[in-house]
């Protein structure tokens, strides 16, 4: 009997000492919470997209996370943030979030069942060298013209002109809030060329589509006015080609 319940005392501490090397094993492994680190753009790089796609890699140990871009390195004013899952290591910054010739500031953080972590702060500058003002003469009414060269392969001009006056949007000689976007056949919106605001002239955007598909684009110029009932004063829409 005494043997027995020695037996028994034996196998229990053998139970209760592989249950807490088991507890310590599963604390110790949740306990490795990496967040994933900036990858691209690369920090200090300047971009020409106000959409630009933002990726990052590695981590390890965590079941969600949040990028956030910001307009100081302390990041005291986020401009936009995206939450994620491991899965997901890359997104496209919608429309609307991200301006011309500005600096910016983007890092990544997660959470952990134990805790969280948060990874470097890389940075980029948005310019859009893709647009020219053409010549001094300012037009006396809107107007986008066809792409030239139609179809091309892989870069092509966008010409379209912006009025001095156009009331109420354009009082005392400016121009107003102008968007010039890229939609695929499908009409999903694959490249955002310009939103910033524009004075009145004539502007030429070069785009360069070599990272895309041949086949049918639309390309279209909205200059917003939010006084006006449908939100804007001009848009128009036009069809390109690309050829590969």
């Amino acid at each position: 009997m005494g043997v027995k319940f020695t037996f028994l005392k034996t196998r229990l501490c053998a139970s209760l000492i592989v249950s807490i090397l088991l507890l310590f094993i599963s604390q110790n492994v949740y306990s490795q919470c990496y967040s994933p680190e900036p990858y691209s753009p690369s920090n200090g790089s300047t971009i020409s997209a106000l959409t630009p796609t933002i990726c990052w890699q590695g981590g390890s140990g965590y079941y969600t996370g949040t990028m956030s871009i910001a307009s100081d390195p302390n990041f005291s004013n986020i401009i936009y943030s995206h939450t994620f899952s491991p899965s997901e290591n890359c997104i496209v910054v919608p429309t609307g979030y991200l301006q011309n010739n500005q600096h910016y500031w983007w890092g990544v953080g997660v959470l952990c069942v134990h805790g969280s972590a948060s990874s470097s702060h890389y940075s980029f500058t948005i310019s859009l060298t893709g647009i020219e003002k053409i010549g001094d003469e300012i037009p006396t009414s809107y107007s986008l013209s066809q792409n030239y060269p139609n179809p091309f392969n892989p870069t092509t001009k966008i010409k379209f002109d912006i009025p001095e006056y156009a009331p109420p949007l354009a009082k005392g000689g400016q121009g107003g809030l102008v968007s010039l976007k890229i939609y695929d056949i499908l009409g999903r919106e694959v490249a955002a060329l310009v939103n910033e605001e524009l004075k009145p002239g004539s502007y030429e955007y070069e785009w360069d589509a070599s990272n895309f598909a041949g086949g049918v684009y639309f390309y279209q110029l909205i200059v917003s006015d939010p006084e006006t009932s449908s939100g804007f004063t001009f848009k128009q829409t036009k069809r390109m080609v690309l050829m590969k």
